[in-house]
């Protein structure tokens, strides 16, 4: 089977998790399986309408649309096909790259890993506004027009097969080389202290990270020694919330933007990982790489029954799944008290992270369905 070329194409900055994650850390990878992925310069702050500002709106109108007609052009030459990652908003580039690519008979690869075709909830009216104006969502468009779609959870796949059939759920991959348990990690001992953690953006999250509130504030009044230990980007007023309630009750430990490799030391150094999240379409939508990469460095989490946490947690083996409040307080102290447990459950929720979701796993499974689906166009003679 020949090897297949892919373009990458994307909308954010080559450091955003989204990005490193799907794109750049499974290039090697998916090269070992037969597909050779290519990532073009990111379109994240090149947007279209900028033009307007300086009074040359068509100018950069038409810049966009030649550039995405060069990428076709080029793709049909060489016979590669184009990854299109999470770009479903209007632009020049977008429109004209499906159109171009259907003239051309290019096929596209859709490839998405959260909820960017539901509104976005956290941006004011205004914005909104300008959004829906400028940028308008094009997902049912995009969804119909691609070729195939590489979905990161069920929630998004259900959606995509409204209007594709050819959808393949494609995890977000850990690297568990890099994520991986601490020598010298040391189970908690009778609940005498206790180090539970959380790790994500407080702006987005917000109203999830106050489903813990109370759960730690119990938990100051049963145990002798608690620390939370957040590691967090964005801003919000939750945070001062959490002083106001639990400072001088348990020991508050904030540390802002901590690096990416930083992060394995972060998990290691928790006994639990908590991953709270509402029952809302946003959080079905989730790939939580937040809870997969503590489960690879092999720490033991207690996550909300919401979206693929239902998926990646099986309860009581790997880490628990908590809704009430009573619920999160008896899975960490009924486990704190036996290290024994705490360790197994910890090597299983390893075994399950690097079955399922380690980059060799993910991009095995992904480079089999591309291949087979150019396999099968090219025995179509569609290409």
């Amino acid at each position: 089977m020949e090897a297949l070329e892919l373009v990458a194409f994307y909308e954010e900055a080559e450091q955003a998790p989204s990005v490193r994650m799907r794109l750049l850390q499974t290039r090697d990878a998916l090269a070992r399986f037969g597909v050779r992925l290519t990532v073009r310069p990111d379109l994240s702050r090149q947007k279209w309408y900028y033009g307007l500002r300086r009074g040359a709106p068509l100018k950069t109108w038409f810049r966009w649309r030649r550039l995405a007609r060069t990428a076709i052009r080029e793709a049909a030459v060489s016979g590669a096909w184009i990854l299109n990652h999470r770009l479903c908003r209007f632009s020049p580039f977008v429109a004209a790259l499906y159109s171009e690519a259907r003239r051309r008979r290019v096929p596209i690869v859709f490839d998405i890993d959260d909820a960017v075709y539901l509104r976005d909830k956290w941006a004011s009216r205004g914005r909104r506004l300008a959004a829906a104006l400028l940028e308008p969502n094009m997902s049912p468009f995009i969804f119909r027009r691609s070729t195939c779609v590489l979905a990161a959870t069920n929630a998004i796949a259900d959606r995509a097969r409204l209007w594709n059939r050819r959808v393949r759920i494609i995890h977000t991959p850990v690297d568990t080389e890099r994520f991986c348990p601490a020598r010298n990690r040391v189970p908690p001992g009778n609940a005498d202290k206790l180090v539970l953690g959380y790790a994500g953006n407080v702006f987005s999250h917000a109203d999830d990270l106050r489903c813990i509130l109370p759960v730690l504030d119990d938990l100051s009044r049963r145990l002798p020694s608690v620390t939370f230990r957040l590691a967090y980007t964005g801003n919000s007023a939750v945070l001062e919330e959490f002083r106001t309630r639990l400072t001088g009750r348990i020991t508050l430990d904030f540390l802002e933007q901590i690096p990416y490799e930083d992060m394995p030391a972060f998990y290691n150094s928790l006994d639990f990982n908590l991953v709270p999240l509402l029952d809302e379409p946003f959080n079905h939508a989730r790939c939580s790489t937040k809870l997969t990469e503590a489960m690879a460095c092999g720490v033991p989490c207690v996550a909300s029954p919401v979206g693929f946490h239902c998926e990646a947690v099986d309860p009581g083996v790997n880490g628990f799944l908590a809704e009430a409040t009573p619920e999160w307080i008896e899975c960490i102290t009924q486990t704190v008290r036996h290290p024994d447990r705490w360790a197994a459950m910890g090597r299983a929720a390893r075994r399950k992270v690097q079955t399922h979701y380690a980059i060799e796993a993910v991009c095995r499974k992904e480079a089999e369905f591309l291949l087979e689906l150019a396999e099968s166009r090219r025995r179509a003679g569609t290409q």
